[in-house]
């Protein structure tokens, strides 16, 4: 049986960020595998040392959900203050003060996660569409990709 060809860098890069984009699309490391002709273990690899798990994590947590989890963190000290006897509030002034930040940070952020979360779901549908669309080739996808990172780090550093 012949050995397989070696792969360049240049190769080996972009079928990362194929897989890459695959990931986050929550396709299982098995078909990525697969799909560009890897060991299962390049693809664990490279999740485990690009902690492509957490950034995958991270992008479908919605605003909402964090703005739920704040209030809640404002209710509950809200109550304690109540059933320590505090009624003025004076001791949990500075932590609602900083919770209100908190909320006004994930306001400015929300617009960052919702892009992200478009432009998963549009690498999604990427790769759905370049299994029937010959235009639709590795290339364009890692190009796509790239830009749209490129996006996300400006909007990111300017916010």
């Amino acid at each position: 049986m012949p050995r397989a060809k070696r792969l360049s860098n240049r190769e080996m890069d972009n079928k990362k960020q194929q897989a890459y984009v695959m990931y986050m699309g929550f396709i299982e490391q098995k078909e990525i595998a697969e799909i560009l002709a890897v060991s299962e273990k390049t693809i664990s690899d490279w999740v485990a040392k690009g902690k492509w798990k957490a950034k995958r994590s991270a992008a479908t947590v919605t605003r909402d959900e964090l703005i739920n989890k704040t209030l809640e963190a404002i209710g509950l000290m809200l109550d304690q203050a109540l059933t320590s006897g505090d009624k003025n509030f004076t001791s949990i002034t500075d932590g609602l003060a900083k919770m209100a930040n908190v909320i006004e940070k994930l306001d400015k952020k929300n617009n960052i996660l919702h892009v992200m979360e478009v432009f998963r779901n549009f690498n999604e549908d990427l790769i759905i569409q370049a299994k029937h669309n010959d235009d639709v080739k590795p290339d364009l996808i890692k190009l796509i990709n790239r830009l749209q990172a490129s996006y996300v780090n400006r909007r990111m550093n300017n916010e």
